[in-house]
């Protein structure tokens, strides 16, 4: 008796089925796949964050470019509009930094240096490479490498061009003349040329992220050190 009655309520079912108009079948199918596509869509687009993307940031450094201009080539390239906060030296001899030691304990940085990043209320940050990838993680995520070997590269190319920014600026605080640091700094140079020169278009591979553009203004500082041969 009960599989007489299974077998009653399964026609039942298919009398139903059939009864409907294959139109209304495809037509449902199709708007659940394009359903479940946008759903998709919107998950791989959102930030994955909830921190508020209509902040206009303040970037503290000197008015020079150094360490700020490649935050500030970023933030441009990335659309975000920010407070260009510049600290001035006092005149020579002395160069009084007043400006900013004046400031520096009273912002309520961690580590309080130059440059220095305020978003928001909540969100203070120092030193250039966590800045920039702050600004990438929030605001582009895609210039961020998310697999492990592509982040290790990264991670291995900043080291190597922070390296070579260390060779090209400290000696000019101590008197070394242009030929004498680019004495130094040509191996590491080419190092990089090398690189490139597999076929990669941007440092890291295909994909442009937050190293080349501090190696972009660290080429233009090695281009005016060198008498315009770097670039």
């Amino acid at each position: 008796m009960q599989a007489q009655a299974q077998t009653v309520e399964v026609e039942r079912i298919v009398e139903r089925i059939v009864e409907v108009p294959v139109e209304k079948i495809v037509e449902k199918i199709v708007t659940e796949i394009v359903e479940k596509e946008v759903i998709r869509e919107v998950s791989v687009n959102k930030p994955g964050h909830n921190l508020n993307m209509q902040t206009k940031p303040i970037i503290g450094y000197w008015n020079i470019r150094g360490l700020g201009a490649p935050v500030r080539y970023l933030l441009h390239y990335c659309g975000v509009e920010f407070e260009d906060k510049m600290y001035a030296y006092g005149p020579g001899p002395d160069y009084d930094r007043g400006s900013w030691l004046n400031e520096k304990f009273t912002l309520g940085l961690e580590l309080p240096n130059l440059p220095y990043m305020i978003d928001g209320d909540d969100i203070k940050l120092t030193e250039t490479a966590a800045i920039m990838k702050y600004i990438c993680a929030k605001w582009n995520p895609d210039m961020l490498h998310t697999d492990p070997v592509s982040y290790a590269k990264a991670e291995m190319l900043q080291d190597k061009v922070f390296n070579l920014k260390m060779k090209a600026t400290v000696p000019c605080y101590q008197g070394a003349n242009n030929q004498e640091i680019m004495d130094v700094c040509w191996p590491l140079i080419q190092e990089i040329v090398d690189l490139l020169e597999t076929g990669r278009t941007w440092l890291t591979g295909e994909k442009l992220t937050w190293i080349d553009f501090y190696f972009y203004e660290l080429a233009l500082f090695l281009d005016m050190l060198s008498g315009d041969v770097v670039c």
